[in-house]
């Protein structure tokens, strides 16, 4: 920019970007060390690779969701809507068509809508034209914003349910190719969205919008996922194995190279050598359940290991020799016992000092020495006359 601009043009941008980074409580400034520091925040979109703009209205949307989202009861619809860009304005919204489906909506997905804050009276003037465009980027700015986002997140919703792009189109009145260039750009914003979490420290956010990029990228219910992490086994295979009743990489290895390549032709047919007709099925068939081995190897090793583990922690234990019951009971015993020696010795210290006051007293006194004698001679004689 100094080349291109002269040093005061560009001396005049970094001052204005520092106090916009500033402002937006990206960076801070430390007195102590005099330099600049970044925020949580501004850690945070550094590491998912975020625009700052972008930022904003991302943190704005996860801590609205954060507060709203119960866990065991939330919708695609709302993880599809954070997976969505802050400012995506690639597809072409149809308004007529948006204010029917959001008049048509019932349930969790009416409730979500209501959660994003998405008003059908503004979808209405969008279509009815009563909006004018200077307003859209003014008072109207959050509405539109939040709407159109909304907008995607339904398309990208039937996406990753498996909807075919033909009927998306004929439902939502968008372009084929608007579609495509949607679910690639969704599942990089997802895997972005899901570190930005992360760092502010949203964990259940993040975790569910990184599981989210998978089934986004792939197009697939949550059902077929499991069999994603296998190589050679996208979208379409995996509904196709799902579908045959192979849900699991061990079931892939079970049913072995033959029956996996009559389910991927599709076709069906499979000579005596366990060919079929289109090789390139049998080659995948043969990747797909090379890896299917792999992963039940590595999962049987990780299982022994964790076995390992807990085998010699219960080792750890029985051979640990705890005190015995009956050497604690003897040992209270023991204190007991030296207790009651304590309290005998004071008692007859204390008999022996009663007694040695009472003949000093006696001593000191003839008469009632004598009488003491007396009465002491009567209680004898009585006790022997008993």
């Amino acid at each position: 920019m100094c080349a291109t601009d002269g040093y005061q043009v560009a001396s005049h941008a970094t001052c204005s970007a520092i106090e916009w980074l500033q402002r937006s409580q990206f960076i801070l400034w430390d007195s102590s060390t005099r330099t600049w520091a970044a925020t949580g925040m501004g850690r945070a979109t550094s590491a998912s690779g975020l625009d700052p703009h972008d930022a904003l209205l991302i943190r704005q949307d996860m801590a609205r969701a954060s507060h709203s989202l119960i866990l065991p009861n939330v919708t695609d619809l709302h993880i599809c809507y954070l997976c969505v860009p802050a400012n995506y304005k690639d597809i072409r919204i149809d308004w007529k068509t948006y204010h029917v489906l959001l008049l048509n909506l019932r349930g969790p997905t009416a409730r979500v809508v209501e959660l994003i804050g998405v008003k059908a009276g503004f979808v209405q003037k969008r279509w009815l034209g009563n909006i004018p465009e200077s307003k859209l980027s003014g008072m109207y700015s959050e509405d539109e914003r939040v709407s159109r986002k909304l907008f995607i997140a339904l398309i990208l919703q039937d996406l990753i349910n498996e909807v075919p792009p033909a009927q998306i189109h004929e439902k939502y009145k968008v372009d084929l190719p608007g579609i495509r260039g949607l679910q690639d750009t969704c599942a990089k914003t997802a895997g972005m969205v899901s570190r930005f979490a992360l760092e502010m420290g949203w964990e259940d956010l993040a975790y569910l919008t990184s599981k989210f990029q998978g089934r986004i990228n792939l197009g697939i219910k949550s059902e077929c996922t499991g069999l994603t992490q296998l190589t050679g086994v996208k979208g379409h295979r995996a509904r196709l194995l799902f579908k045959a009743g192979v849900k699991t990489p061990e079931a892939i290895v079970a049913c072995g190279v033959a029956r996996l390549a009559e389910i991927l032709s599709a076709a069906g047919t499979v000579n005596l050598h366990g060919k079929t007709e289109g090789s390139a099925e049998y080659k995948a068939a043969c990747t797909i359940l090379k890896s299917a081995l792999e992963y039940c190897e590595g999962k049987a090793k990780t299982l022994q290991e964790e076995a390992k583990e807990l085998l010699a922690l219960r080792r750890t234990e029985d051979t640990a020799e705890p005190e015995p019951a009956s050497q604690n009971a003897q040992s209270l015993a023991a204190v007991a016992d030296e207790q009651d020696g304590w309290d005998v010795e004071e008692e007859e210290d204390e008999m022996a000092g009663r007694a040695e006051g009472e003949a000093v007293t006696c001593c000191g006194n003839p008469a009632a020495a004598a009488a003491t004698g007396d009465s002491m001679c009567r209680g004898g004689a009585a006790s022997s006359e008993e």
